[in-house]
């Protein structure tokens, strides 16, 4: 039989069934994200007005159970997906060792976090966080593996399961609206949040919209109903972050397919005016032309963007204390304890982890932003070829961690999925595809 040739990150060698074992890979990635949003380690209750003294509640709760173990079964099945992507990945050390050095940023933050119960209040909290932290980049680096062979599989299967798992959502809409519904009419499905449906939904929306915009499906109309699922929940749940990063997402990928069928010139006019038209609503507010509060007033928000102020005061105070290395990765227990936070997060992706990790943790992750876009650039790696439904992912990502804070969230689907991409764009081409679910 005739050899052929791999780079590190290659299969070794093929069987009668190329990429048998490969396949396994995904199955964490994808049994993690039907089971996002779901009632795994929540009980769903009956809607009521929340007071106060109930968020305050809910916030110590939450840092209280964040490690699970308030479930035995969500213990087991979450500890079962970190073994079977570690037990992958490690059958080929030597992939896994040059994907982390090429995205070493990620291998020493996840050290960061480790080395944080040195310091931390509770470095019990640390420790937990931790094994959470490394079996999501297990589950990551393994979907990463797996659909480095066929590069369009990973925004198909994934809009199939999470599109299955919205629908579930909106079954319960439908079915339970007590449960499903909360008392102010915002729609929260089987999530414990209406902003926790609405980031569902994005999703949704992001990796079908994507197949169907670069016509990468033969199965349009499914994924397209998928998608209008998802505009569906997110108009339900009233999360006015969900929607404007929806929108951006979407404008993101259709001036990428259109700038595929433009000369280079043309290439660079069309990017200079679409850098005028995300611009222009910055120079607007800067310069006093129109004010913040007016366009939050527009948008049927208030002025302190739903508290949100007061906690970035909170976050700001707590990062010129611990400015290097912050408070530790401990889902910020003691901070809730001795501030009274009515929130478990400082709802600003920067600021949560500048608190959590200091400036070490910030630089450590614009170099895995710095890096993924190097990947960008490079025809060897998978990155350039991704380019087409990650870059919207990951640039709203950012946007979406404005006012959310989901990064370095072991629990966050969106942060599961920007690790994948992360080592997904790291990989290097093979010369032949093994196999493809197209």
């Amino acid at each position: 039989m005739k050899s052929i040739g791999y780079s590190p990150l290659s299969v070794a060698s093929h069987q009668a069934s190329p990429g048998l074992r490969d396949r396994w890979k995904a199955w964490p990635f994808l049994l993690l994200m039907f089971c996002s949003g779901l009632p795994l380690t929540y009980n769903l209750e009956v809607a009521r007005p929340m007071t106060i003294a109930d968020t305050e509640e809910l916030t110590i709760a939450a840092t209280a159970s964040q490690n699970t173990a308030n479930s035995i079964f969500f213990v087991i099945f979450i500890s079962s997906l970190y073994l079977l992507a570690g037990s992958t990945i490690l059958r080929n050390p030597k992939m896994v060792i040059a994907l982390l050095f090429r995205q070493w940023p990620v291998m020493l933050l996840m050290l960061f976090i480790g080395a944080s119960a040195l310091w931390s209040y509770t470095p019990e909290k640390v420790l937990i966080n931790t094994v959470h932290n490394v079996g999501i980049m297990f589950i990551a680096i393994a979907a990463a593996l797996h659909y480095r062979n066929a590069p369009w599989d990973f925004p198909r299967q994934l809009g199939v399961v999470v599109g299955i798992n919205m629908l579930f959502h909106l079954i319960a809409v439908l079915l339970i609206p007590s449960y499903a519904i909360d008392w102010q009419g915002r729609w929260h499905g089987l999530a414990p949040h209406p902003n926790t449906l609405g980031a569902l939904s994005f999703v949704v929306l992001w990796c079908n919209a994507a197949v169907v915009i670069f016509g990468k499906t033969k199965h349009k109309l499914l994924h397209a109903m998928f998608a209008l699922f998802a505009i569906t929940a997110m108009v339900g749940a009233n999360s006015m972050t969900t929607m404007l990063c929806s929108v951006f997402t979407l404008i993101t990928m259709l001036m990428i397919r259109n700038m595929q069928y433009l000369a280079p010139r043309q290439r660079l006019a069309f990017a200079v005016i679409a850098s005028c038209f995300f611009l222009t609503p910055m120079i607007i507010f800067s310069t006093g032309l129109a004010s913040l509060d007016d366009f939050l007033e527009m948008l049927g928000r208030d002025s302190q963007l739903t508290g949100r102020l007061s906690l970035w005061d909170i976050a700001i105070q707590a990062i010129s204390e611990k400015f290097l290395f912050g408070w530790s990765f401990d889902d910020h227990v003691h901070l809730v304890r001795v501030s009274n936070m009515a929130f478990p997060n400082f709802h600003n992706g920067l600021l949560d982890l500048a608190v959590s990790g200091g400036l070490i943790a910030v630089l450590l992750f614009l170099l895995i932003l710095t890096m993924t876009a190097r990947d960008y650039f490079k025809s060897s790696k998978l990155g350039r070829e991704i380019l087409p439904f990650s870059l919207s992912f990951l640039l709203t990502y950012m946007i979406y961690n404005f006012t959310e804070a989901t990064l370095v969230s072991p629990r966050s689907q969106m942060w599961i999925i920007f690790l994948t991409l992360v080592f997904f764009g790291a990989c290097r081409k093979n010369s032949t595809p093994l196999y493809s679910s197209a």
